[in-house]
């Protein structure tokens, strides 16, 4: 698909994925919002976004967005990544609506939907394996905010979410044992195995607090300092848009204080309580947070390799969502506490000033990884060779060229192992241009007889 609209439009493949990251990422906003205002909906609290902490959401939600590293999900594998966070928020808002938190017979279809729905997490990627439990504990959420343990086993979303179990099980369980019995034999992919050591707990402390803001800008600016150059708030003014995008940062971050203290006189009614919509929804973040950090710290892969705090993975955006619902919760604690209307005032200018100041940083800390990517040959070597295959040049020259990018690239990773892209990935791209172009993307005969240095590259062309 990527491919096809590179072509269409004659953009690069990689500029296309830029377009494609900002709508999945639009597209989490909106299930993230979604899942923290239905937890105080609940409470009776936030309702027509009537809450400082439902205005000032979207700002926390953006200040934790720290791509963090070049294998981050808003870097790479946006769609396989972001998507799966994306299908778990909808999984969870659909089966949790207001009108299935109370008591009510399920209609015929409901079990047939949730059973599919859970199929179909089952059937998507490892991290969708942690669906149900994240679910499960989105419906204890919105119960345990505005109704009592005893409502909470008779609601329909309980029942709900039990077929959606049944659904997942039902895939998950003859998977995994055929992907266990295949493996047995050969080597597997090691990210997806499962290693129970006592090392799972340190790495999934430090996978927690990789989805921190603060440690995602300290190992951003790490990154620049290894690569030898400097970026700061001065640099940004050197771009157009990142002037825009700053701009943009403090004009909202005026009309969100001014929003927020507009509903403020909400927040000083005693009509309902702050305590339990802020334990329930912090209690959601908390897991919504964890139980990614444990899939991948049970991970093998994780264990041997030790990743930097900071050092972003496949986990760390729906990490990151989950610390967007703990500080969140935090700010209802706040509005709570402060319920006089000056100590109010006082507190939503306190907190939007803060939170604009977080966007700003994590704003920055993504302009330094793009300027780290700019000056480290492999990225910028992929991307013209996924520019190459878009703007194809069927001459001589046009061959000799994309042969040299081939080389460059193993030049870089000359074991096949090492290859972000597969060990095959030369034979892949003849394999598109012979589809597309019915030519291939190196004709190592008009190369002059070479193929990439590399025999095991050699034999698998």
């Amino acid at each position: 698909m990527v491919y096809d609209a590179a072509e269409a439009t004659g953009l690069a493949p990689h500029a296309v994925n830029g377009v494609l990251r900002l709508v999945l990422i639009g597209m989490l906003a909106v299930g993230s919002f979604g899942l923290m205002s239905a937890v105080l909906r609940s409470a009776g609290i936030g309702r027509s976004g009537r809450h400082p902490a439902v205005v000032l959401y979207p700002m926390v939600l953006a200040a934790t967005l720290v791509a963090g590293d070049h294998y981050s999900p808003i870097t790479s594998y946006n769609v396989v990544l972001i998507g799966s966070v994306i299908l778990m928020l909808a999984a969870a808002l659909w089966v949790a609506r207001d009108k299935d938190m109370v008591q009510r017979r399920l209609a015929w279809h409901e079990p047939v939907a949730m059973l599919g729905l859970g199929a179909v997490l089952a059937a998507t990627y490892d991290l969708t394996y942690v669906a149900p439990p994240f679910v499960a504990a989105f419906v204890v959420a919105r119960a345990a905010a505005g109704s009592s343990a005893r409502q909470l086993l008779r609601m329909a979303s309980v029942r709900r979410w039990t077929y959606l179990t049944a659904g997942f099980l039902a895939v998950f369980i003859p998977a995994r044992i055929e992907i266990a019995r295949r493996c047995s034999g050969s080597s597997c992919y090691v990210a997806s195995d499962v290693e129970l050591t006592t090392d799972v707990f340190g790495r999934t402390a430090d996978r927690l607090l990789t989805g921190a803001s603060p440690a995602g800008w300290r190992y951003t600016a790490g990154l620049l300092d290894r690569a030898g150059i400097s970026f700061g708030f001065a640099d940004l003014a050197r771009n157009v848009l990142l002037i825009v995008l700053l701009a943009a940062v403090a004009f909202i971050t005026v009309i969100a204080a001014r929003n927020a203290r507009g509903s403020l006189p909400v927040v000083s009614e005693d009509s309902v309580g702050w305590r339990r919509p802020a334990a329930s929804l912090g209690a959601l973040g908390a897991v919504t947070a964890l139980l990614p950090a444990l899939l991948v710290g049970l991970s093998r892969r994780t264990q041997e390799v030790r990743p930097q705090v900071g050092e972003a993975w496949r986990e760390t955006i729906m990490v990151q969502v989950g610390w967007s619902l703990m500080a969140t919760a935090a700010l209802v604690c706040v509005f709570g506490i402060a319920r006089k209307p000056g100590t109010a005032r006082i507190a939503a200018a306190l907190a939007t000033a803060i939170l604009g100041a977080t966007m700003a940083l994590t704003l920055l800390a993504n302009a330094r990884l793009t300027q780290v990517d700019r000056v480290t040959p492999l990225h910028a070597i992929t991307s013209e060779m996924a520019t190459a295959a878009i703007h194809f040049d069927p001459t001589e020259s046009g061959n000799a060229r994309r042969c040299r990018l081939i080389d460059d690239y193993t030049a870089i990773l000359p074991n096949p192992r090492q290859w972000v892209s597969g060990p095959n990935v030369w034979s892949e791209l003849d394999e598109l241009m012979l589809s597309v172009q019915g030519i291939p993307y190196c004709d190592p005969v008009l190369h002059g007889g070479n193929k990439p240095a590399n025999p095991e590259i050699e034999d698998a062309s």
